[in-house]
């Protein structure tokens, strides 16, 4: 492969001229390194790049002067254009081992590097390759976002990512695979970095700063999955959602130091997101002011891991959210929330495990693995939040709900069972309690648990006996049938 330097192609870089059609015509003679001396490159137009090639800028000097810049013309800006751009063409899906290297520059503009195009699935996306090992390092992105342009610039609102796109992305890309984005800067985008179907890349070791969203990872199919954004720093988003998890599948956010201000502080937002784990993290001063909404806003389908993250706040401070939206009977527990540092708030949520998992116990925040509900009609969430209670409640009101303990050989016969909570009208609280083994039920007991229906929480109790002949490695099998009762927590007490 050759190695070529931009001003032997006519190249200027003396901010004054436009150098793209001398960039390009290096670029279009194949494969192999080409170099950019100290220099500020204006770009017109945006450069194609091929396969196999690597863009290599002048080191930074001593002083800290960057060497070699990219810097796109107020023409290109307002066209929406991109600096850099590879996109593999739409003939079938295949791989490409795209040997793309982009290093030491900077590249200053509205819209940064583009790989491959966002689409539809069937026309667009699922028609181009799969490119794979692109690495980006020491690379500057400087955009053209701010309070100037956004008219919702650190407010709460809420913005759908079209419009952050409209702000300007330092870094897009779709079907991008296997590929590492280190020590690299983005600065002043609407989205710093932007995946569409992208899986198995890293970011890290970068500074994201003045952004209004810093990544943003989209599942587009079955694609995007497994990327990890570790050891960076995210400061300063500008709107809510720095870090947003859109149907994104298995990703990792670990390492990272998170800090920012005011009412856009919502540091990590998802949706619909599978598996995600957040781990070991550096929050400093969620919300400051005490203006956001939340500070970390969740809506996973199932599967998010909140664990070892650590917290710095400045009083008053944002709460953090789990919401139940993707709530599913076939996966009723949505995350685990624990072994954060103490002063780390715990999401008043169902469905999230906060604690270490009691098997013995069953209530909207301790569900368990271990633990099934069955019985319960598709669409309907078995939680209500009650306000008699003060907490979240199982509620009995829509539908049976079905659940077991499970014995593990403890050898013990005798079980007092604990019902927690407040009925709602007189016919509340009928229940069945049966042994279950081999995929035999035997009834133990069943019949109404006496809550008198005032509006405080009530504790009743019931004495089970095994049957003599169990082999005491089944379950308590247990139905709270459709009856108009919160339950707090039921519990099952060996004796």
């Amino acid at each position: 492969m050759s190695e070529r330097n931009v001003k032997d192609y006519g190249a200027v870089g003396d901010g004054v001229h436009d150098d793209a059609p001398n960039i390009q015509a290096a670029l279009n003679a194949g494969p192999g390194t080409i170099f950019f001396p100290a220099g500020t490159y204006l770009v017109g137009s945006t450069l194609t790049l091929a396969l196999n090639q690597q863009l290599v800028g002048a080191s930074v000097s001593g002083s800290g002067v960057v060497g070699a810049t990219l810097q796109a013309t107020a023409a290109l800006n307002t066209a929406n254009g991109y600096v850099l751009q590879y996109q593999s063409a739409l003939t079938g899906t295949r791989d490409e081992d795209a040997g793309l290297e982009v290093r030491e520059l900077t590249i200053a503009g509205k819209n940064g590097l583009q790989l491959n195009r966002s689409g539809d699935y069937a026309t667009v996306f699922s028609q181009q390759a799969h490119i794979k090992s692109v690495r980006l390092q020491h690379v500057t992105f400087l955009g053209a976002y701010g309070s100037s342009v956004d008219p919702n610039y650190d407010k709460p609102t809420a913005p759908t990512q079209a419009e952050l796109d409209g702000y300007g992305v330092g870094f897009r890309a779709a079907k991008l695979f296997d590929s590492v984005i280190d020590q690299c800067r983005f600065e002043d985008f609407g989205c710093a970095v932007r995946f569409d179907g992208c899986d198995i890349n890293t970011i890290r070791d970068c500074r994201m700063s003045s952004n209004a969203r810093h990544f943003y990872s989209y599942a587009h199919d079955t694609y995007g999955s497994q990327n990890r954004l570790e050891h960076n720093d995210l400061l300063a988003g500008h709107r809510v959602g720095h870090v947003y998890l859109d149907a994104a599948r298995w990703h990792t956010i670990s390492d990272n130091y998170f800090e920012t201000y005011g009412p856009a502080g919502t540091y990590i937002k998802t949706a619909a997101d599978l598996g995600t784990l957040i781990y070991a993290n550096r929050f400093d001063n969620p919300a400051k002011d005490g203006s956001a909404p939340t500070a970390l806003s969740f809506d996973p389908a199932y599967g998010l891991r909140v664990v070892y993250n650590r917290w710095n706040p400045s009083a008053p401070t944002a709460p953090v959210e789990v919401l139940h939206t993707n709530w599913a009977v076939s996966q009723p527990v949505l995350g685990v929330w624990k072994d954060n540092i103490d002063n780390m708030p715990v999401p008043n949520a169902p469905a999230v495990l906060s604690s270490e998992f009691n098997p013995y116990v069953f209530s909207p925040y301790n569900l368990g693995l271990a633990q099934e509900l069955g019985g319960v009609v598709t669409s309907a969430f078995p939680f209500v939040q009650s306000l008699a209670l003060g907490r979240w409640a199982v509620r009995s009101d829509v539908s049976s709900l079905l659940f077991s303990f499970p014995l593990r050989d403890q050898g013990h016969r005798s079980f007092l069972l604990r019902y927690t909570g407040r009925r709602l009208t007189p016919a509340g609280g009928y229940h069945l309690v049966s042994y279950l083994e081999g995929g035999t039920s035997v009834p133990l007991v069943s019949g109404y648990l006496g809550f008198t229906g005032t509006p405080t929480v009530e504790t009743r109790t019931e004495q089970i006996t095994l049957p003599s002949t169990a082999r005491l490695t089944g379950a308590i099998h247990i139905e709270l049938v459709t009856t108009e009762v919160e339950y707090a927590q039921v519990e099952l007490v060996p004796q």
